[in-house]
């Protein structure tokens, strides 16, 4: 009768350590597939900005012809003659 209760407790107990081990198995490949999808999800946001974004050069020539046309602005305010008030 003993040997029967052993045996009792140690199958519930080996059930029981197998099932938290299946729970611990199921969670970790979960967490792979979510860091893979993340992984995934940041390579495509890394072939995405490029082309969302201006290139630095494009910018950096918008920004010149900005200045040059205030330039051109200036220059002409300071060409600029005011009438005489008679």
């Amino acid at each position: 009768m003993d040997q029967d209760l052993i045996n009792t407790l140690l199958g519930i107990g080996a059930a029981i350590f197998g099932w938290v081990l299946r729970t611990i198995w199921q969670s970790m490949r979960d967490l792979q597939d979510a860091d893979q999808r993340l992984a995934d999800n940041l390579t495509k946001l890394q072939v995405e900005i490029p082309k969302t974004y201006v290139p630095q050069a494009q910018f950096w020539k918008i920004l010149e012809d900005i200045n040059n046309k205030l330039d051109r602005i200036c220059d002409k305010l300071d060409n600029k003659q005011d009438r005489s008030i008679p």
